[in-house]
């Protein structure tokens, strides 16, 4: 049963991450017609998030045996390579769209185990370290260490969120089922009692 609601879930926020990445892509294309300094290599951005964005539906509907925290995670490190793609197509560790790097952070923090975490985290580090010192520029280097801080201080806030989540979801979880113990052992001797009180008459 609970397999089935975690299956369920997963689903919905694949539907939710379809159209948040729809979303994203537009946002993009509008963001880069703007007069943005330095001017972003335009080709390169479309290709790449046109291409992230057939995986991104493709990887939503094969049937692979594969865990979805697993699959999530594959999704989250291919999103991370397109986004260091466009952040180096739009000014390298200068570029406006170092934030980026924080939205999958975020979303397999909060939704995957601590071990995709600290792996997501480790290929945004080596992403942003890529960017600052194959391609220095002026403060590369200080650019890179503070997104890359950013990134951690994001991880280990969803990763505690999350936790707070699962903590108050098992109070709740615990208290039903010890709710539904004693509606279980009430209605027993409320059965014992109507039984023990007609037995007599019956008798008789």
């Amino acid at each position: 049963m609970e397999m089935e609601e975690d299956i369920l879930k997963f689903k919905r926020s694949e539907k939710l991450g379809e159209i948040i990445i729809a979303v994203f892509v537009i946002a993009l294309f509008i963001i880069i017609q703007l007069p943005i300094t330095p001017t972003p290599n335009k080709p390169i951005i479309y290709i790449s998030a046109v291409l992230y964005v057939l995986f991104a539906f493709i990887w939503h509907k094969i049937k692979i045996p594969v865990a979805p925290a697993n699959k999530n995670f594959v999704e989250s490190v291919i999103g991370i390579i397109a986004i260091s793609i466009v952040v180096r197509a739009t000014g390298g560790s200068s570029s406006h769209f170092n934030f980026l790097y924080l939205l999958p952070n975020l979303a397999v923090s909060t939704t995957s185990t601590k071990w995709h975490a600290i792996g997501v985290w480790i290929v945004t580090v080596f992403c942003i370290a890529i960017e600052a010192f194959l391609f220095p520029a002026a403060q590369a280097i200080s650019l890179g260490l503070i997104n890359i801080w950013a990134v951690a201080l994001v991880s280990f806030y969803g990763r505690s969120l999350s936790q707070e989540v699962g903590s108050a979801q098992g109070a709740a979880t615990t208290a039903t089922i010890e709710k539904e113990k004693s509606i279980n052992k009430l209605k027993d001797e409320f059965v014992f009692l109507i039984s023990h009180e007609l037995r007599g008459p019956i008798t008789a």
